[in-house]
């Protein structure tokens, strides 16, 4: 059985600028000066942030170092001292990258997507040029944990117009030249009790007032963060302060005196309506991702249940038929908020709850005793893994099957990447990996991270494989054929192909063909082994029939990864560029989609209609793969020259894709390059134009300019070309093909079916800017890598050598050109038959040439036996017959002679 088609379009533009920021200009948020922040005199460090030697606030933790820095920042700020403000909290050195990039972008208008790329430009930003006038700047970096980490090459370069200031436990930064080391330690006792007195606005009296302070100073020590919460708390509680610490003495011995103001607070919290719900929520927040937790993980189905059990432990607990509610969670949250034990914040829409470092670093090391001595939870055998496995089923419960919001989803996806450092998410499962660090991987991909998906699923994979104790266990090479697939969706279709071999290999060894992993891994390499090469490659084609059948008798035909395959073969049939197309993959599609007694040859408009109302069907109608299916039935329509109906049906599936996934979604992206491609179709280049430059920037923005498909979108542009005969304009459009391919191939690597499609629209853009013999040069290489990567008898390989013997006749060698045709017309008669398109259009550059080297006779008797050989031939489009007639028309007024008859 066949499908007609016509042909597809690929073609890729240059980077649109983003806009640089005014200055001046902040960077960061620098941390509020605490309601009652006491100064100190500190000499070392100076009042201006103009220029200097790098200063080092050194001290332990809690001594206020980041509370001074922070005045040093904003005084100089208001004082208008700055150009740039950077502030980079937890200075790591994944954080300083990410931070320096974020200041390259707003300061050059540029995108980085290589963070190391990006901290060079800020770093050589900050070295002004001779003659330049001085912009002032101050870096901080805050929360040093590692000198080493930052090492010589993320260091601030010295400059007069600019200081680094760096808050730090250490004082070893080798990288900085002639630092000034700020010691920053605990207040004295008076400047405790000060602070105390002017906090709690007790005065100067004598008495009970000044020995309050005086022994809650004795009793917690003289450290500016623990007298701060205690503070909070007596403020929270209405209370004077022997009574604070009095109950400091009964309830706290067992804990530092740094930690016993935290303890005091949190056990507050526990005790306030709804009783025992606070410190379980603050477990729970722990336990997921330092940058915050949406808290409707918080207050999900499995959430509830795990706070319900570890609640049940304190004595003034409801005892039986209560359960736990979304709002008491709530109000568990704003009661820690309160206590100054969480903070609570909206992004893109969404509460997330952030517990801050220092109630991190309390909680996190005692849980265990914690579990047992404070929340009376002996029953549980193991109350450290219930936790986790809790945390990890509250995260999977609240994420949503099709996610709509890319905020979320990036916090969703740093609490799984906190819960697999922490508790491992290979020990949660049943003898295998818990569901939510598929889903986390998958999250990433869908939205276009494949190198974070990849990431992440192989630092899962080798944990698991620890684990286990076993590199084979099913859900390890399970994960690391998701992480292979995601490595090939970035660019590297052959080095995933080789590898999901090779786990294809061991999965059947192990689990047998039909298994559910087995036929995974075989969809996926028969897809990578596709767009590597060739998508009418007939192998891979076969695997992808296969896999359709096995899944649909295994799995059922609804169920979802039957449909995603559905969804591959259809899709890799329409991306072919033959005219016809047959095979087991046409068989199981058509079966699949009109039952066993279909017709013999459906149209591509049919075949993408019937799909799209099948995956409606099955995963709803605004499901992110059905609005993929959506854009292939709008590029079969336009194969059809039904340009109206492919605009109706884009643009009504962009309305849906905005509705339903937001307008970031990869899916929405592509939905509005077929958008542009269609107003391109109907002849509105200039629409077309605007619309591909639009988002371009966006895929920029949002996915990086390496991702596969922002150079798809350069592509796009670049054949919407201007006029060849203006030559400045299609010397540039040359010279963009030129940077394109050098980046495909960087990505993809130079045999890449992409880089080879970029070979030959770059020797035709050449011809057709009069640049002959580089067409020529450049159709050669293309012919040489078809013949190595697909074979001397690939139909591809010989249009590649057609096409170069075309050109060379047009260089000005017509002899050469038909010795070259005539070779090719004899190997593709016998590989594609003697009515194939790729024929014809041989038979008739052959005889053009024939004319042009002095074979005039032969010449006509060729043009007149190919004329009636394309007016017969099934399929012939009528463009081509219409050029077969003009020629003849054109040698034979050459000739002297009309056409007989």
């Amino acid at each position: 059985m066949s499908i007609g088609q016509a042909h597809t379009f690929n073609h890729y533009q240059g980077v649109v600028p983003l806009t640089p920021v005014p200055l001046p200009h902040r960077i960061g948020r620098v941390p509020v000066l605490a309601p009652h922040f006491q100064r100190r005199d500190l000499p070392e460090l100076p009042p201006s942030a103009h220029g200097g030697p790098p200063m080092i606030l050194a001290g332990t933790a809690g001594t206020g170092k980041s509370q001074l820095a922070a005045q040093h920042a904003e005084e100089a700020w208001e004082r208008g001292d700055l150009q740039l403000l950077l502030w980079i909290a937890d200075a790591t050195r994944e954080s300083v990258l990410a931070g320096y990039t974020q200041a390259a972008q707003d300061l050059l208008g540029r995108a980085f997507f290589d963070p190391a790329e990006g901290a060079q430009a800020f770093l050589n930003w900050l070295r002004p040029a001779g003659g330049t006038t001085p912009r002032p700047w101050l870096i901080v970096l805050d929360g040093v944990t590692d000198p080493a980490e930052l090492g010589d090459e993320l260091w601030p370069p010295a400059s007069p117009a600019g200081q680094v200031l760096v808050t730090s436990r250490r004082r070893d930064f080798p990288q900085a030249v002639n630092p000034v080391i700020v010691p920053v330690r605990s207040y004295t006792r008076k400047e405790a009790v000060a602070y105390l007195q002017r906090a709690l606005d007790l005065g100067e009296a004598a008495g009970v007032a000044d020995r309050g302070p005086a022994a809650l100073v004795d009793r917690v020590g003289p450290l500016p963060e623990s007298l701060a919460q205690a503070v909070r708390h007596i403020d929270a509680e209405g209370i004077d302060v022997l009574t604070y610490v009095g109950r400091l003495d009964d309830r706290t011995t067992d804990v530092s005196h740094r930690d016993a103001p935290w303890w005091l607070s949190i056990e507050a919290a526990n005790g306030i309506d709804p009783v025992g719900v606070a410190y379980p929520v603050l477990l729970l927040a722990c336990t997921l991702a330092a940058q915050g937790v949406p808290q409707q993980v918080l207050s999900s189905a499995p959430a509830l249940e795990l706070l319900q059990e570890l609640r049940e432990g304190h004595p003034a607990a409801p005892r039986t038929g209560w359960l736990l509610t979304a709002a008491e969670v709530g109000r568990a949250v704003r009661v820690l908020h309160d206590l100054s034990l969480l903070d609570i914040h909206q992004q893109a829409g969404h509460a997330v709850v952030r517990v801050e470092p220092p109630v991190r670093a309390t909680v996190r090391p005692r849980r265990d005793e914690v579990f047992r001595a404070r929340l009376g939870v002996e029953s549980l055998p193991d109350p450290e893994g219930r936790l986790a496995l809790g945390a990890a089923e509250a995260l999977q419960a609240a994420w949503p099957e099709v996610e709509a919001d890319a905020v979320l989803a990036g916090l969703l996806l740093e609490s799984a990447r906190a819960l697999s450092r922490g508790a491992g998410l290979a020990m949660l499962g049943h003898d295998g990996i818990h569901e939510v660090g598929f889903r986390a991987g998958r999250s990433a991909g869908e939205w276009g991270r494949y190198e974070e998906a990849e990431l992440f699923l192989r630092e899962l994979a080798e944990d698991a494989a620890a684990d286990f104790g076993d590199p084979e266990n099913y859900d390890v090479l399970q994960v690391r054929s998701c992480a292979a697939g995601w490595h090939g969706a970035a660019g590297d279709d052959e080095g995933a192909a080789a590898e999901l071999a090779e786990l294809y290999e061991a999965q059947t060894r192990l689990f047998g063909p039909s298994d559910r992993s087995s036929l995974s891994t075989r969809h996926r390499l028969a897809w990578l082994r596709l767009s590597a090469r060739d998508w009418s490659a007939p192998g891979p084609r076969a695997d992808l029939a296969a896999v359709l059948r096995e899944r649909t008798r295994v799995l059922g035909p609804d169920a979802p990864d039957t449909v995603a395959t559905l969804f591959a073969v259809v899709e890799a049939l329409v991306v072919q560029e033959a005219g016809t197309v047959d095979g087991p993959d046409v068989e199981a599609a058509l079966d699949r989609l009109f039952g066993s007694g279909h017709d013999e040859s459906v149209d591509w408009v049919s075949l993408t209609t019937a799909l799209v109302a099948e995956m409606a069907r099955v995963l709803g109608p605004e499901h992110p793969d059905t609005l993929r299916a959506t854009r292939l039935l709008a590029t079969t329509q336009m194969f059809a020259r039904d340009s109206e109906a492919a605009l109706d049906t884009v643009t009504t599936a962009v309305a849906a894709a905005r509705r339903a996934l937001g307008p970031d979604h990869p899916v929405t992206l592509g939905l509005r390059q077929q958008t542009a491609l269609v107003q391109d179709d109907r002849g509105l280049s200039d629409v077309a134009v605007a619309g591909l430059t639009s988002l371009l920037a966006d895929q920029e923005r949002l996915l990086g300019p390496d991702h596969p498909d922002t150079l798809d979108t350069r592509c796009r542009l670049l054949a919407i070309r201007p006029d060849p005969t203006d030559t400045a304009k299609a010397d540039q459009v040359i010279q963009d093909y030129d940077i394109l391919l050098a980046d495909t191939r960087r990505v993809f690597g130079p045999d890449h079916r992409r880089s080879l499609a970029l070979l030959d629209a770059l020797a035709r853009c050449q011809a057709e800017a009069g640049r002959k013999v580089a067409a020529v040069v450049t159709l050669a290489e293309l012919a040489a890598r078809c013949a190595r990567v697909l074979g001397a008898d690939h139909p591809k390989t010989l249009v590649a050598r057609g096409m170069l013997a075309w050109r060379q006749g047009e260089a000005g060698d017509p002899v050469g050109a038909v010795v070259a045709l005539a070779s090719v017309l004899t190997e593709q008669t016998r590989v594609v038959g003697p009515e194939h398109a790729d024929t014809f259009f041989t038979r008739h550059n052959l005889a053009w040439y024939r004319a042009e080297a002095g074979d005039l006779a032969g010449a006509l008797a060729d043009f007149r036996r190919l004329l009636p050989d394309r007016e017969r031939a099934a399929g012939a489009a009528d463009d081509d017959i219409e050029v077969t007639r003009i020629a003849l028309a054109y040698w034979e007024r050459k000739a002297g002679r009309p056409k007989p008859g």
